[in-house]
């Protein structure tokens, strides 16, 4: 099984952008939070003085630790925050296709499948790989293989939920994420997909015609099925590879 994410990857030329967004955020947000605290003690020390009363000085006190521990943890849970992969990152699109690439589609199934586990809901995985598309490549050239894929994404988008989370793996292969949906949901969804495809004609340039592309569907379901991410993703692309096996053009679980 081809390792989540890594299969048909290509180097994130915007990596050190995104850290560098993510260390300006990271900034102001302590500057905005440091900012807070002069404001809230001044207005203390403010109210101190118009009293005429030093015994005050003792509040004062206790509310600058107070605002200074606030500050502190405020700083902390965005630090921590920072350190953990893809906190800053936005989402964002495969170009060939519109849907989600996979970086995005992979902290988006951590979202779901952390969100079903917390609200003991079920979640459907879905592994798609598209059968014949090596003969559109073969025939004509990579340009018209990528506005099929982006007319195949485009296809994928108007066919599911809006509930559900399409995204590109790699090459031809795609996922899709459906929320509070069991395995039985997710077939439906899936043979929806399967035919929608099956009585597509593509018409990727003057004169080409691509009526042929079908695809393999792996479905899984968790918590049913599996206990976690990388076992999700293996069991529906095991699903899918079983589809493939039986001819192409099916969906498997």
């Amino acid at each position: 099984m081809p390792e989540w994410g890594l299969k048909g990857m290509t180097p994130d030329d915007r990596a050190p952008e995104r850290a560098a967004n993510a260390t300006t955020k990271i900034l102001r947000l302590v500057i905005l939070s440091l900012q807070s605290l002069a404001i809230m003690c001044l207005v203390v020390f403010l109210l101190i003085t118009d009293s005429g009363k030093p015994e005050r000085f003792l509040t004062f006190a206790l509310a600058t630790v107070s605002c200074a521990l606030i500050t502190g943890v405020m700083f902390y849970s965005l630090w921590t925050l920072h350190k953990r992969p893809g906190a800053f990152a936005e989402p964002t699109r495969d170009e060939v296709t519109g849907l989600w690439d996979y970086r995005t589609l992979d902290r988006m199934l951590d979202e779901h499948l952390r969100h079903a586990l917390a609200s003991w809901e079920r979640l459907s995985f879905l592994y798609v790989d598209l059968d014949n598309f090596k003969r559109v490549n073969d025939e004509h050239d990579h340009q018209i293989g990528n506005k099929v894929l982006g007319s195949v994404g485009e296809l994928i988008l108007s066919t599911i939920r809006s509930t559900d989370v399409a995204g590109r793996i790699g090459g031809d292969e795609f996922a899709i994420i459906t929320p509070s949906s069991a395995k039985s949901q997710a077939m439906i969804l899936a043979e929806r997909l399967r035919k929608a495809i099956e009585g597509a004609s593509f018409k990727p340039g003057p004169g080409i015609t691509v009526d042929y592309v079908r695809m393999s569907i792996g479905v899984a379901e968790f918590p049913t099925d599996v206990a976690d991410k990388e076992s999700l993703i293996q069991a529906a692309d095991q699903a899918m590879y079983r589809a493939k096996q039986g001819g192409g053009n099916r969906t498997a679980i």
